[in-house]
């Protein structure tokens, strides 16, 4: 089986990337590695795109959501906060790794906002901020504290 890359290229489907990415997700949960893998590949078909694989996974952990799962939410939260690192940073990252801190400080709020107001998705005010200090004060490991 084959997935699809961004770029338009085919790649062989590498099974060990998905189950990397189901541990993290249920990492100290009462949640099942093996009933979300086996959900998600129900939702696997050849040629899928890199992109769909994650969304299938996001699904596949809502629907274990049931009051004998409520920790399923937060599998679902550890693996959509995967594909917003993924569009963000244009590469798979798990919030986990020990280098999540260092490119959270290549790109700073700054950078992000500068880019943002001229397409008018952000008020220019923000600018006027101490944007510094609000880049100083964010800390990575926070994203996981839901």
């Amino acid at each position: 089986m084959f997935v699809t890359k961004r770029d338009g290229s085919k790649q062989a489907y590498d099974v060990t990337k998905i189950q990397k990415l189901t541990a993290f997700a249920v990492q100290g949960l009462d949640v099942s590695h093996s009933e979300l893998e086996a959900n998600m590949h129900l939702k696997i078909f050849d040629g899928i795109k890199t992109t769909d694989i994650l969304d299938a996974q996001i699904i596949s952990a809502g629907e274990l959501i049931s009051m004998k799962c409520p920790q399923a939410t937060f599998a679902a939260a550890r693996l959509l906060l995967v594909k917003v690192y993924s569009e963000i940073y244009d590469k798979r990252l798990l919030p986990e790794e020990k280098d999540i801190g260092v490119i959270y400080r290549q790109h700073t709020l700054r950078d992000y906002l500068s880019i943002a107001v001229p397409h008018g998705q952000i008020n220019p005010v923000l600018l006027d901020y101490d944007l510094d200090a609000l880049q100083a004060a964010i800390e990575p490991e926070n994203d996981l504290r839901f």
